[in-house]
């Protein structure tokens, strides 16, 4: 091995012991509130923040600290203001998959609604990042009902995360519209995504189609409804429910962990 190969080595192998040194200590605090505060006080110093957000090495309770550090740092900041918490969003967002939505709904429920500021960055996002979250959490569009109602160690995981998330949306969707003027394309952007991965729904506040759907959502939000959080709630509620036909073809317990998941964000 010559010098410089030898040099770029030592650089790595360098690198690579600091990154587990540091997953190390960052596992070992979650769960303590420390990570939140270390990014509350590193928010500023790029190279840093960036250090605190790459999940490289973290379990999910320190990623899922991770996320709801982010939502913190983010609240007081308008979307597509350029700090290093908004310039660090998509890969925030990348984090919030089953295992970190799992995490947030068992710790963190009674005030979930710190992951509120998060979800209205990422709306505001130009791009896949919202898709790939309610992606992630809904999977397959052709298998959705199914894995909805299938209950995993007798827990029905994929309703109850979806709630959730749902339900966070939800209140971000509407606080990013009342602050925003209305707007409504923010609101049918949303509304659109959850279509397109739940498939049309049917729901009695939703009419029976997906351009219902979205039209409804659309004139109860330009007409005034845009400061009411529970009309926004109440449309995705029934967006995001795997209709077939009628509301008898769902597990009574998946819908219970569904309406339990989505009432605990902001009850």
């Amino acid at each position: 091995m010559d010098s410089t190969c030898s040099s770029r080595f030592l650089i790595c192998e360098s690198l690579g012991s600091r990154m587990r040194d540091r997953s190390l200590v960052l596992n070992a605090l979650a769960g303590t509130g420390a990570i939140q505060q270390l990014m509350l006080g590193l928010q500023f110093r790029e190279r840093d923040f960036g250090l605190l957000t790459d999940p490289t090495g973290l379990d999910d309770r320190a990623r899922t600290d991770v996320v709801l550090g982010a939502a913190k740092v983010l609240s007081p900041w308008h979307p597509g203001q350029e700090v290093p918490a908004t310039n660090a969003l998509a890969g925030l967002a990348a984090q919030l998959d089953d295992e970190v939505l799992t995490e947030l709904r068992r710790h963190h429920s009674p005030s979930s609604s710190e992951l509120v500021p998060l979800l209205e960055h990422v709306i505001s996002i130009e791009g896949p990042e919202l898709a790939g979250i309610l992606d992630r959490v809904a999977g397959d569009p052709a298998t959705y009902a199914d894995r909805f109602n299938a209950a995993s160690d007798g827990h029905h995981v994929v309703a109850a995360n979806m709630g959730y998330l749902m339900g966070v949306a939800a209140e971000a969707t509407s606080r990013a519209a009342a602050d925003r003027s209305a707007d409504v394309k923010t609101v049918s952007r949303v509304v659109e995504l959850l279509v397109s991965i739940a498939g049309a729904p049917a729901g009695p506040t939703v009419g029976g189609g997906a351009s219902i759907a979205i039209k409804e959502i659309e004139d109860e939000i330009a007409s005034g409804l845009r400061s009411d959080a529970g009309a926004v709630r109440k449309h995705l509620y029934y967006l995001a429910l795997p209709h077939r036909g009628d509301m008898d073809n769902i597990d009574p317990l998946a819908l219970a962990a569904y309406h339990n998941a989505f009432g605990g964000v902001r009850p």
